[in-house]
């Protein structure tokens, strides 16, 4: 019985550590986020004021793309257009 206690603690231990590691990933990808939507503020004022509502830019490490829309529409499930 005691030894069972003791894994059962180990576990808890474990599943606890586990829990902080994630929670604290969490926290730093929030942060992340939240550094990525202040630097992406300045990229949307100028899209705002310099182009139309229809450009789309997509940023990654090492590039910048301004996409055009000509048209769009939703795409809806045929079974509830019925």
């Amino acid at each position: 019985m005691e030894l069972y206690l003791k894994k059962q603690g180990e576990q808890n231990m474990n599943n606890k550590q586990s829990t902080e590691k994630k929670i604290a990933k969490q926290d730093n990808k929030s942060d992340t986020f939240m550094d990525l939507r202040k630097a992406a503020k300045p990229l949307i004022e100028l899209l705002s004021n310099k182009y139309h509502p229809h450009i789309t830019a997509i940023v990654t490490r090492n590039s910048l793309e301004l996409l055009e829309g000509i048209m769009f529409d939703y795409v809806l499930d045929e079974k509830k257009k019925e």
